[in-house]
């Protein structure tokens, strides 16, 4: 027994010893990896949460900056590039307007020139026709009917065989088709000429009474579309009283319909034809495009000039008389910052800033060549461009390539001799082409009138003039400002 308690007091005695030791060792590691712990802590807190967090911020803005221009690779330019297409799409619209409204004043001047319609039969008639064909005159619809007038059947047969003894059978004209109708003298005809005789005394009767018997499109006068001709009849009156009223629509436009002709610019036929809203948008979304990625040119040619000459307008767009000034500009030059640093670089000292010549000027010198004049449209830059070699004259304006100048000669028959032969009525512009999916955009700006602006519809409008001047820089360039050039 005695042994044995030995024994298990010795063996108590000896398995102490390591226990203790064991536990003490814990304890030691234990403290160790908490301070461990503790340090790693600290070195993440001072350290890497600052770095990650620093990481992730880039990484951030990185992904901001790509989503803000398309995604991840794209152009960054791809935005301006679909709002060009909406643009194309809003100046179309807007062009439609202009070859509307130009359609509809032919007509009215074939019709109420010599005394022989009032215009109050005519805006009946108008009104009818907007509804009929859009002014299109050459409409054909599913049934074959033809024409501003969309006659049918017999009577569009008889259109085209008038025609082809009339002008070999291009009924599409409009001259034609309202000879035809007088011709034609279908029951409506006699009403629309002399409607008192008849008891229609406004407007909407007599639009009711042509819908009635000369379209026939409905025998109801409580269809809808009655009182929508009626609303657009009332709105051709309004605009023939401002025709009348303004004194500026007259046979000499009216003798050739075709929309250049007719109007200088598309964007202010828009507002003309009461369509503001269309025309200010066109406008607006360009004005963005320039703006937020500058000029995208295509097409061969200066282009660093037409560039520069689209970024100088600082994203206007000629619509009415948004660019218009009263002075040389220095009221809303603050408006055109670019061109204003751009024109006090190229012309030191010139506060002249509404001008064609001081805007062409600005964009030469700052792109193309630094010798150009500063000033004098035909007598002083022609017959500069005219007489350097550095310059080659262009004869069809089809053949305009990006940066081209073209200059509007006041002088007869030819560029005037010199400065002093100008009498100030000439012009100069800058050709820029093709433009957001616009074909032949001009840029220019007006003495005194208008500071400098995209003009998206006056390519045809001086194209046909016979003293306009084309001419192409061919020299080697030396702009005076690198930063404007990119």
């Amino acid at each position: 027994m005695g042994d044995l308690k030995s024994k298990i007091a010795g063996v108590g005695a000896v398995t102490a010893t390591p226990s203790g030791a064991l536990a003490a060792a814990a304890a030691a590691f234990y403290m160790m990896m908490m301070q461990f712990f503790m340090l790693l802590s600290f070195l993440v807190q001072v350290f890497l949460v600052p770095f990650l967090a620093f990481i992730l911020g880039v990484l951030g803005i990185i992904a901001a900056v790509l989503g803000l221009f398309g995604g991840g690779g794209s152009d960054p330019c791809a935005a301006a590039d679909k709002t060009a297409d909406a643009i194309a799409k809003s100046v179309s619209r807007a062009t439609g307007m202009v070859q509307q409204t130009a359609t509809a004043q032919r007509i009215w001047f074939l019709l109420a020139s010599g005394g022989s319609m009032s215009d109050m039969s005519v805006a009946a008639l108008l009104g009818n026709v907007e509804n009929e064909s859009q002014f299109n005159p050459s409409a054909v619809n599913d049934l074959d009917c033809k024409g501003l007038f969309q006659q049918c059947f017999s009577r569009a047969d008889g259109l085209v065989n008038y025609a082809t003894t009339k002008n070999n059978g291009e009924w599409q004209d409009v001259d034609l088709q309202v000879e035809y109708m007088l011709v034609e003298n279908h029951k409506g005809v006699p009403e629309l000429i002399n409607p008192s005789a008849y008891g229609l005394g406004d407007v909407g009767a007599i639009s009711d009474y042509w819908g009635l018997h000369w379209e026939v499109f409905s025998t109801d006068l409580n269809d809808p579309e009655f009182a929508e001709r009626r609303e657009a009849s009332e709105r051709w009156a309004s605009r023939i009283s401002n025709w009348r009223a303004s004194g500026n629509v007259g046979a000499d436009k009216l003798g050739d319909y075709d929309a250049a002709a007719a109007v200088t610019n598309a964007l202010d036929a828009g507002l003309a034809a009461g369509d503001s809203g269309a025309t200010e948008t066109a406008a607006s979304a360009m004005s963005g495009a320039i703006k937020a990625c500058g000029a995208k040119i295509s097409a061969a040619g200066n282009a660093k000039a037409a560039e520069l000459g689209i970024m100088l307008t600082d994203g206007h767009i000629r619509v009415g008389d948004n660019v218009n000034v009263t002075d040389a500009g220095v009221s809303r030059i603050d408006e055109w910052p670019l061109y204003k640093k751009a024109h006090q670089i190229a012309i030191p000292g010139d506060t002249l800033y509404a001008s064609c010549d001081r805007y062409v000027s600005t964009v030469i010198r700052l792109s193309l060549d630094m010798h150009f004049p500063p000033g004098g449209t035909a007598g002083g830059m022609g017959v500069y461009m005219q007489s350097s070699a550095n310059w080659t004259e262009v004869a069809d304006p089809a053949e305009s390539q990006p940066g081209d100048v073209w200059v509007k000669s006041p002088c007869s028959g030819s560029l005037c001799s010199s400065a002093s032969d100008d009498d100030g009525s000439g012009h100069i512009m800058l050709f820029i082409g093709d433009y957001g999916g616009i074909a032949n955009v001009i840029a220019d700006a007006s003495y005194y009138s208008r500071l400098p602006a995209v003009q998206l519809n006056s390519y045809s409008y001086y194209a046909q003039k016979s003293n306009l001047y084309i001419f192409r820089y061919t020299g080697k360039g030396e702009p005076v400002l690198s930063e404007f050039t990119r």
